[in-house]
């Protein structure tokens, strides 16, 4: 694999994420994705479901992929060498993309009331 390259993932791709639940970047987005976007970053379905939660308890209803930012950036935090990167000068501003709200409301109830 070549840095810079779409690269298919195989499936089955199981996942409560179905906004997110794909094998491969889309042919439109990848051209900006890959000039403006550094790194990637993987969520598990109970991360995604933890960020649902917070999320809500903010106030904000999103379902597990519109949760996946949140995800990525508390795992990124986590992560000593993440941590240090989110204290940079460079990165103090961070923006979060809730991509989807609650598509299924019985779903989110579920994960939200627990």
């Amino acid at each position: 694999m070549t840095v810079g390259e779409r690269v298919p993932v195989p499936g089955p791709h199981d996942s409560i994420m179905a906004g997110l639940n794909c094998g491969e970047v889309s042919c439109v987005a990848w051209r900006w994705l890959r000039i403006g976007v550094p790194a990637a970053i993987t969520v598990t379905d109970q991360e995604a479901m933890d960020a649902m939660r917070q999320l809500a308890r903010s106030g904000i209803i999103a379902d597990a992929s519109g949760a996946a930012s949140l995800a990525g950036l508390s795992l990124l935090a986590r992560d000593p060498a993440g941590a240090e990167l989110l204290s940079s000068r460079r990165y103090r501003t961070v923006l979060l993309l809730v991509s989807q709200g609650m598509t299924n409301p019985e779903s989110y109830r579920t994960v939200v009331q627990g």
